[in-house]
């Protein structure tokens, strides 16, 4: 995350970092790459999850086209 500190434009957005980096260094180093791991995991999952709603919603609004249809 540090990394990406120097190269953030939005002060609000900067800010949050910085704080999120500071609370982090605060946890030992086990416990700290097991929550950010955790986190990673629990974001991707939700991410995904949230990707398949919206595509089963999708596919209910929109009747599938045929062949026929086309012409």
């Amino acid at each position: 995350m540090k990394e990406i500190v120097p190269v953030i434009k939005d002060l609000l957005t900067k800010a949050i970092v910085e704080n999120a980096i500071r609370k982090l260094e605060k946890i030992p180093e086990p416990e700290c790459s097991q929550f950010v791991a955790a986190t990673k995991a629990r974001f991707l999952a939700e991410r995904d999850n949230s990707i398949r709603q919206r595509l089963a919603a999708a596919k209910i609004q929109e009747p599938i086209m045929q062949g026929h249809d086309l012409l």
